[in-house]
């Protein structure tokens, strides 16, 4: 076997040992998800996805995770951090279901205030419009 293969065979070896490590990381956080939604009685829907190697910023701070959907992304490299970071995304999940029906109502009253901006800049423009002839 060439020099070049062994060391193929090397990184293929170390490669296969990191993604079963991370495999093995990601269910840890998915079991501490599961606890966590036990204890609230809420949540059902939601997932982890442990990112490590993804990197996010947001107001020039690093983010160690977000809620998208249903999905709660981790970005942290250590375990421990990534627990830590899971249960803070959990909790703010959780407080956003509480905010969830003003937030509704909120984008309702926006939607018709537009409409009705909307409808009075058009009858303006119309009545500019005849001056304009």
């Amino acid at each position: 076997m060439s020099k070049t293969q062994i060391l193929a065979k090397r990184r293929n070896r170390r490669n296969t040992n990191v993604a079963s490590e991370a495999i093995s990381l990601e269910r840890e956080l998915a079991e501490e998800l599961e606890r966590l939604k036990g204890k609230v009685g809420m949540g059902y829907e939601l997932q982890v996805r442990w990112l490590p190697a993804h990197k996010k910023m947001r107001d020039e701070r690093e983010l160690r995770g977000e809620v998208k959907g249903s999905l709660i992304l981790i970005y942290d490299k250590e375990l421990e951090d990534a627990k830590e970071t899971l249960r803070h995304e959990f909790i703010e999940w959780v407080l956003d279901q509480v905010n969830e029906p003003y937030r509704r109502l909120v984008n309702l009253l926006i939607k018709s205030i537009e409409i009705d901006a909307y409808l009075k800049r058009e009858f303006v423009a119309k009545r500019l419009e005849k001056l304009l002839l």
